[in-house]
């Protein structure tokens, strides 16, 4: 047995004991949820395609790749299923820059989600449809059974070679600038959180605002309190404002002294760093546990897309890669064989990776998966 069956027999392996019911757990979890976002709805259905991906590799593991309808199937299936799944994580980071950046606009809705992750697929697997003439069971240089998805067509295997790439570049620079225009928002939530914590309108034990409290006692320790005596008695004179005076200027200082603040000037920066050129104006303020649960799910859909472009990229050079460079690097490094061959399935980790991101980066899915444990 070589490296490519038992590179192919670990992916399956893999696929069926952690891919399959992982992402079976994932649908069952996110479906409970009763009020469904969609970024729920695109999780779910990223879930389904994972699913359904390892289903495949575990058929393509037990099959011989000498029949050519098998052939047709697994190829379509698989590589528009890769293609799909990269549609999806895009649509997710679109998902989440309205949900951080624009709260009070018009946000997707849980039908269209599922509308965009089915069309993700049938045009997907549309894409890979001219494959389907072309496809044929051949045999490698090590004699062993492949299926050949470009035939003799070179035309057609340098078009179907560069469109991943291009997909995914153009998917990952779009995805890159959404993230980082929400890393600012957030970064800006949490500074403004800091602020009311401990800066100005930070309450002390006794329920006083803290900055003030301070200037109200500096302003009576060093005031300077003068009595009239009955030789030398008072007179207090006002005169009356001027045409280039702030009439509601001097009735606020007025206002201060009477009380005792003095000259107390609280100004509050209103000014928020937006995501886009233009922003419509905010109908009503997000609370701090609701932009806490969407940062925290932002963090966890972050770092699964790192993982995912991450396990594609490997594929996606060797794909670019002819024929002659192949086997020039399988005889030049030590076990060519086994690392081209791991390096290219390597993004097959993507279909069953979810499971832990989830667990470890967000509380909320923990907590979710020890209620339906409880119960």
């Amino acid at each position: 047995m070589n490296a490519f069956q038992l590179t192919n027999i670990a992916v399956a392996s893999c696929a069926g004991a952690i891919g399959i019911p992982g992402n079976i757990f994932i649908v069952f979890v996110f479906s409970r949820r009763k009020n469904k976002n969609p970024t729920d709805v695109a999780v779910i259905a990223l879930a389904l395609l994972d699913l359904f991906l390892c289903l495949l590799l575990i058929e393509g593991s037990a099959t011989s790749k000498t029949v050519r309808w098998l052939c047709v199937v697994e190829n379509m299936l698989k590589d528009g299923i890769s293609i799909a799944g990269l549609f999806i994580t895009l649509f997710i980071a679109v998902c989440r820059y309205f949900a951080v950046c624009r709260p009070f606009s018009t946000r997707f809705s849980s039908p269209l989600a599922w509308t965009v992750s089915a069309a993700s697929v049938v045009i997907s697997i549309l894409i890979y449809l001219p494959i389907a003439f072309h496809t044929r069971p051949a045999k490698n240089s090590q004699g062993i059974a492949i299926c050949n998805a470009f035939g003799n067509d070179d035309l057609l295997r340098k078009i179907y070679v560069a469109l991943p790439s291009v997909l995914a570049g153009s998917s990952l620079s779009i995805i890159v600038v959404l993230y980082v225009k929400i890393y600012s928002v957030i970064r800006h939530h949490q500074a403004l959180r800091e602020r009311m914590t401990n800066g100005l309108g930070a309450s002390d034990a006794k329920g006083r605002i803290s900055s003030i409290s301070a200037t109200v006692s500096k302003t009576k320790s060093t005031a300077n309190i003068s009595t009239p005596t009955d030789r030398q008695p008072s007179v207090q004179s006002s005169s009356a404002p001027t045409a280039g005076d702030d009439v509601s200027s001097n009735a606020d200082t007025k206002a201060n002294d009477a009380s005792g603040l003095g000259d107390v000037n609280v100004s509050i920066n209103h000014k928020k760093p937006r995501c886009s050129g233009t922003e419509e104006p905010h109908k009503k303020r997000t609370t701090g546990k609701k932009q806490q649960a969407d940062h925290k799910t932002t963090k966890m859909l972050v770092i699964a897309t790192i993982f995912f472009f991450v396990l594609l990229i490997p594929e996606l050079a060797i794909k670019l890669l002819t024929t002659e460079q192949k086997f020039r690097l399988a005889q030049t490094l030590p076990k060519g064989v086994a690392i081209l061959t791991f390096l290219y399935n390597l993004h097959y980790i993507n279909q069953f990776i979810n499971i832990f991101i989830y667990l470890i980066a967000n509380k909320k899915f923990r907590g979710e998966c020890v209620q339906i444990f409880k119960s």
